[in-house]
């Protein structure tokens, strides 16, 4: 077949020839019952040429290699589906409700219908009914990697010896790899210039949390919240407490405090620990989020 030559308008009586049939009258759209009547009629199918199936209602045209569909009838069945491709043009149906359209290369079609992310941290509890403080100087949760971000409660710790300050590890790493800076509220027998202390230590080998009175029944209470926690570079962290001081004086009373944790491993286990005595009282709660 012969490539076209446009448009010509016939006069009367005007004899055709192979060229004039070929390039003309040829140029429109040939109707097969099926892709195979087709393929057996045109042997030699011209590139630009049209053809139409009726078993499918589909019209198709030669792009120089093959048949290819033109103007394909939609897959879409569903309000909500979406219009996709994979290797031809495919349907995606509709996800559930309160689902976003999300990308995944490990689908045919390279989308997916996946739950919304919640906009915020997820936090669990990761060391459940919490750890209790007694019988020990160092109580040390573990087992908790894979946490971006934790949340450490330590509820009402005090120790056997009056006076006890109450100190944070990461890790259990002793080396000088904790720097903070804050301020702490202390509780001294009357009122002093020392009341209020600027707090700011670098190479330090540990957080410091707060300190018991010097007298029986009094306990700290704080949180320390950490970020970076699956990151091989420093981790930030921030304590915020407070003490029950029940009666007596010497005791921290309030401590505002943040800093980095300079170890490049990621979090594995968080360590309490007193700087005398054993612990007789309180609970530390280890929450996580990923």
């Amino acid at each position: 077949m012969a490539d076209g030559l446009g448009f010509k308008t016939f006069t009367t009586g005007e004899v055709l020839t192979a060229g004039d049939t070929n390039g003309y009258l040829m140029q429109g759209i040939l109707v097969f019952a099926t892709e195979a009547a087709r393929n057996a009629a045109i042997t030699v199918p011209a590139e630009g040429q049209f053809a139409f199936t009726k078993d499918t209602n589909s019209t198709w045209y030669y792009d120089g290699a093959a048949w290819v569909a033109s103007g394909s009838s939609s897959p879409l069945t569903t309000k909500g589906d979406v219009y996709t491709f994979s290797t031809v043009d495919a349907r995606l149906a509709v996800g559930a409700n309160n689902t976003v359209l999300t990308a995944d290369s490990t689908t045919a079609t390279g989308l997916k219908w996946a739950a919304a992310s919640g906009g915020g941290s997820n936090f669990s509890l990761l060391n459940t009914g919490g750890t209790a403080l007694t019988a020990a100087a160092t109580i040390t949760v573990s087992g908790i990697s894979g946490m971006e971000k934790f949340v450490v409660l330590v509820i009402g710790a005090s120790t056997t010896v009056l006076s006890s300050a109450m100190r944070f590890r990461i890790n259990g790493d002793t080396g000088t790899n904790y720097a903070f800076g804050g301020f702490s509220l202390h509780t001294p027998a009357t009122y002093n210039t020392s009341i209020i202390r600027p707090d700011g230590v670098i190479n330090n080998d540990f957080i410091q949390l707060g300190s018991m009175s010097d007298v029986v029944g009094s306990s700290v209470t704080c949180s320390i919240t950490i970020q970076g926690g699956t990151k091989t570079g420093g981790k930030e962290f921030t304590v915020l407490g407070t003490g029950l001081l029940a009666s007596g004086t010497s005791g921290m009373i309030g401590r505002a405090s943040s800093g980095v944790y300079l170890g490049s491993a990621t979090i594995s286990s968080v360590s309490i620990f007193a700087d005398s005595g054993n612990f007789d009282a309180g609970t530390i709660y280890v929450y996580g989020s990923a």
